[in-house]
């Protein structure tokens, strides 16, 4: 039985405050809060703290704004605030807002969680638990056993929610278990080869028999792999399918993709980890947290992944890992094993596969593009490899 203990008013909500932030920051709100939490690592909290501790604050189990040097949605600055603003700088302003979002939240976790005794597992959905950070900080409080993020935690999420209340109201059945978010489109190899004879004057392409092992390989020889494969994923990660994959060994690497892909980001990328090394990469990792198979949730690195994998580091220790397993995903994880087994490594940099202000491709036509414009190396596409002219 679900029951409702606390309704909190949008106004008071922290998703406004962040993305109020992130206009000011110089960002795109409702798209680039990921940027502002990158940057937040960056800075110093304790400059800029009190700024958001005197907007909004923790009562009584409620997180409450102060519509005064606050202004709800996302570009309706108040002069008071920007005035307070303009004394900091961009990385110490965005360390504030995470600190004290993270504060926050911790504090309304355990808040209720104490009324709520016998209640450890915490389930949370919405765009706020995009932030990654505030996903760890909540996992790490005492006597909380296990959270679990739906890997769509914005709006997209509400037709899945829907959906799953319309299965219930019909069948009774309350639980609907999510193995995977590999729901979108799929292609066949003849669909496939359509789209890649429209542009055959300009690349080269056949197909490949073992292509866990081929493409292995060529991780190891430092090539960018665009990997576009089976269903397409629902919901803001790459997981896989719709994916550019490169060893994580190169320090260096979040300037030079970056730019190749016309991004501008301050966060390294994320890592892809066979199920069987997780425990040996990250600090209290468990194989029933199911939301290290989506990317939701950062993890504190050991000191020999951080050494080893430099590229999927955090300037704190910390990665989001995408923990994967056979049942999983079989290609996708033989592609990630076996280059494991190949290089002695315990990662790969997964990237979704787009360039910058660019939706994720889901067409073949998109990812032969992305190629010709020079994104990636090689394109994994169904059972072909592609390559353009004269680079192979």
């Amino acid at each position: 039985m679900i029951e409702k203990d606390y309704l909190i008013s949008a106004f008071d909500g922290l998703g406004f405050l962040y993305g109020q932030i992130t206009y000011y920051l110089g960002f795109t709100p409702h798209k680039h809060e990921g940027k502002v939490t990158g940057l937040a690592a960056y800075g110093d909290y304790k400059k800029t703290i009190k700024v958001f501790q005197n907007i909004v604050s923790f009562k009584n189990g409620k997180i409450k704004c102060r519509l005064g040097p606050y202004r709800p949605f996302y570009t309706n600055l108040s002069k008071d605030l920007i005035k307070k603003l303009k004394k900091f700088t961009k990385k110490d302003i965005a360390a504030g807002l995470q600190k004290h979002c993270e504060d926050l939240i911790v504090k309304w976790v355990k808040y209720w969680l104490k009324k709520n005794k016998g209640f450890n597992n915490i389930c949370l959905a919405g765009g706020v638990f995009g932030n990654v950070k505030i996903n760890q900080v909540i996992a790490e409080i005492k006597g909380v056993k296990n959270v679990y993020i739906f890997p769509h935690m914005a709006d997209g999420g509400i037709p899945y929610g829907s959906a799953s209340l319309g299965y219930f109201l019909k069948t009774g059945v309350s639980k609907v278990k999510f193995e995977n978010m590999y729901s979108g489109l799929k292609f066949s190899d003849k669909e496939i080869l359509k789209d890649l004879r429209k542009v055959k004057k300009s690349i080269v392409f056949n197909k490949i028999k073992n292509k866990s092992t081929y493409v292995a390989k060529k991780l190891c020889q430092n090539k960018v792999i665009g990997f576009f494969n089976g269903r397409m994923e629902y919901g803001p990660r790459a997981l896989g399918n719709r994916s550019i994959l490169v060893n994580a060994r190169d320090k260096n690497i979040n300037k030079w993709l970056n730019k190749r892909l016309s991004r501008t980001e301050f966060m390294p990328f994320a890592p892809v980890t066979p199920i069987q090394y997780a425990k040996s990469c990250y600090l209290n990792w468990e194989e029933n947290q199911i939301a290290s198979k989506f990317m939701t949730i950062t993890y504190n690195c050991r000191e020999k992944f951080i050494k080893n994998h430099p590229a999927v580091v955090h300037i704190d220790g910390t990665a989001r890992p995408q923990i994967i397993s056979k049942n999983d995903n079989p290609e996708y994880y033989e592609v990630v094993k076996k280059y494991c087994n190949m290089s002695g490594d315990s990662a790969l940099i997964n990237t979704s596969f787009n360039l910058h202000e660019e939706p994720i491709v889901c067409f073949p036509i998109d990812a032969i593009k992305s190629l010709i414009r020079g994104a990636i190396d090689i394109l994994i596409i169904g059972n072909y490899q592609v390559v353009l002219k004269n680079k192979n």
